[in-house]
């Protein structure tokens, strides 16, 4: 987390769900060890991110995946750093969730049937877990 973030309160994250509105570096810490320990395995594309720099700040804006053993969970993801002599640290880390339903003009676009296809499956193998828990 140090090489992270530097300790101070100028740390701000927001998370995928509602209310995840995360300030300060003690929460940061805690939020990352409590989400992320059982959140899967995220993976952004470092090939397919946008970095911006001027002087000692920069902007990432990239896309990726959160990886479980129910599949692979699209995520846009974005960050501000700012450098503090050689390191870069992160000032505002932002994720969102990229897998809402498709829009009606979506079905022009050949990727609107892959993110179908994953939908479909992730709801079929959720509604298979909930049903084997009863």
């Amino acid at each position: 987390m140090s090489r992270l973030f530097q300790k101070n309160n100028d740390v701000l994250i927001l998370g995928t769900d509602a209310g995840e509105w995360v300030r300060g570096y003690p929460a940061a810490t805690n939020f990352i060890r409590k989400d992320w320990l059982g959140w899967g395995d995220f993976r952004f594309a470092a090939d397919d991110s946008v970095i911006w720099s001027s002087g000692d700040v920069a902007w990432i804006a990239s896309v990726g995946a959160v990886h479980s053993k129910r599949g692979d969970r699209p995520l846009r993801f974005s960050a501000v750093l700012t450098r503090d002599g050689s390191n870069w640290f992160s000032k505002e880390l932002s994720f969102q969730w990229d897998d809402s339903d498709p829009s009606p003009e979506a079905v022009l676009y050949p990727n609107t049937y892959m993110r179908l296809v994953r939908l479909a499956f992730r709801r079929i193998t959720e509604v298979g877990a909930s049903s084997t828990v009863r």
